[in-house]
């Protein structure tokens, strides 16, 4: 039985690639603090795609210390070689640091009640750059909105060449497969528990 296998922490095999790991979850959930600000949650997409597509090149960059790398990483790239969301997550990460930002879209999902049995929905798509007081401005002089009543406003941020997924939703699941190729080489390593710090917001192995 090794050190690791007795629960006591042993040098991070993959440092530099798990540490990166770790701030790429510190800014899944800075985006998701910044969800109803526009310019705020603009920022930080374009910041977390490119951390998690560069936990990969660190990883890549050690596999002369990793046993079987080429062998298990393959498995790993081909078990995600059809997944939409990792295709997207390449080709978004292109756009952003060669051509431009992400192309948000919001969507405005609206509910009226006006008591417990009278409920009215329609859905809007609004501008990015829309606050939430903006939206609520423009549905209120654009509709026929009654006086009373409770008035529900949803936002919903989707990336145009994803456009069936959430964005916080598809990057979390691009996070947890990339979190499973890390996790992979912790365990080829013999370190089940490494000495990375932990953080507020912290992946470990």
């Amino acid at each position: 039985m090794t050190e690791g296998e007795r629960g006591e922490l042993l040098p991070c095999p993959v440092r530099s690639a798990h540490r990166r790991l770790m701030d790429c979850h510190e800014l899944w959930h800075a985006t998701e603090r910044n969800y109803m600000d526009p310019e705020g949650f603009r920022q930080h997409p374009n910041n977390l795609i490119q951390n998690l597509r560069n936990v990969t090149w660190l990883l890549q960059k050690q596999k002369a210390q990793l046993p079987d790398f080429n062998t298990w990483y393959q498995q790993w790239r081909d078990s995600i070689s059809n997944d939409p969301a990792m295709k997207w997550l390449v080709a978004a990460r292109n756009r952003i640091v060669k051509e431009s930002d992400l192309e948000l879209l919001s969507r405005a999902d609206m509910r009226i009640s006006l008591d417990w049995l009278n409920e009215v929905a329609a859905s809007w798509t609004m501008p990015p750059r829309y606050t939430t007081r903006e939206i609520l401005i423009r549905l209120l002089s654009s509709q026929n909105i009654p006086p009373i009543g409770m008035l529900t406003i949803e936002r919903r941020w989707i990336e145009r060449h994803l456009p069936n997924y959430e964005l916080l939703d598809a990057l979390a699941h691009v996070y947890g497969l990339i979190a499973s190729v890390i996790a992979t080489a912790h365990c080829k390593a013999g370190v089940t528990k490494c000495d990375l710090p932990s953080r507020e917001f912290c992946v470990t192995s």
